[in-house]
């Protein structure tokens, strides 16, 4: 493998979805990867983060294992790997936001206020308890980073976090390709 494929920006966008600790440059893997990796080899991230390797893996087409205790880590990493278009992220998301009820628990206290318009935390208070019973389609997966990329610095200060992902390994032996393509999951 010792070419490193060049990577458009849209996915270099997606592996800088959250921030999260420790984090490095798509190309430290890539590179590395590209120049000790031998087509069907395994990479394994035993503290794999928010991903970056086994992102890396996928775009050279290597399978991969990472693990992470942090459940945010798992999140994340299984966003980078989920395939879906923007377009069916949206339409799951109006489809969640459409089934509202009228009543939605949110949380109280001077921060909540603070921090999001009514409506706003309404809205996000459903899509989290949506995603926590139902994450099973790489929409979802990715709808869930995208909230916990906007909310995640905010619910770090606050009582109540915004994620309750089990943690666990994530196995990906899908390739994808650098123009992004790939089956929709809804």
């Amino acid at each position: 493998m010792s070419r490193h494929p060049k990577i458009e920006e849209p996915l270099k966008a997606l592996n800088a979805v959250c921030p999260y600790y420790t984090m490095f440059p798509l190309d430290f893997p890539l590179r590395t990867l590209a120049g000790r990796a031998r087509k069907g080899d395994w990479v394994a991230d035993p503290f794999c983060g928010r991903g970056t390797t086994n992102f890396a893996a996928r775009l050279l087409g290597l399978p991969s294992v990472g693990v992470d205790s942090s459940p945010v880590a798992v999140a994340l990493t299984q966003a980078k790997l989920a395939d879906a278009r923007a377009a069916d992220v949206v339409r799951v998301a109006a489809g969640i936001l459409r089934e509202m009820p009228r009543h939605v628990e949110v949380p109280t206290g001077e921060f909540w206020k603070l921090a999001y318009q009514k409506e706003v935390l309404r809205s996000l208070c459903w899509l989290r308890e949506s995603l926590l019973r139902d994450c099973n389609s790489d929409s979802r997966l990715i709808l869930r980073a995208i909230l916990l990329a906007r909310c995640t610095d905010r619910a770090r200060r606050a009582y109540r976090p915004i994620s309750r992902i089990s943690a666990h390994a994530h196995t990906d032996r899908s390739p994808i390709t650098p123009s992004g393509s790939g089956a929709s999951g809804t």
